[in-house]
């Protein structure tokens, strides 16, 4: 089976292109909607869009941070990520 986006979903961010951060410091939460390429159905993935800022904050507060789940980017460019992730599942073949 093929793997792809239907769609992207943030709780945080209401328009994800035209969204620019207040500051350098963010983390957004990041929903993929991905199902099977032509047919009906999906899955929810959740990953944290963090910017170095905010993944330093956390090391300062906690003294560790486990990067699972968690994306560093520079600065948010909604087509760079869009595509990274696109990229990424599309990539992806399974039994299931």
């Amino acid at each position: 089976m093929k793997a792809e986006i239907k769609s992207f979903h943030s709780p945080d961010v209401w328009d994800l292109e035209s969204w620019v951060p207040e500051t350098t410091i963010f983390s957004v939460l990041l929903q993929l909607l991905i199902g099977p390429v032509g047919q009906q159905g999906e899955e929810s993935f959740s990953v944290l869009m963090c910017s170095p800022g905010h993944i330093a904050s956390l090391v300062e507060k906690t003294g560790i941070v486990d990067g699972r789940h968690q994306y560093v980017v520079s600065s948010w460019k909604w087509t760079t990520i869009h595509h990274y992730f696109q990229t990424r599942v599309r990539a992806l073949e399974a039994e299931t």
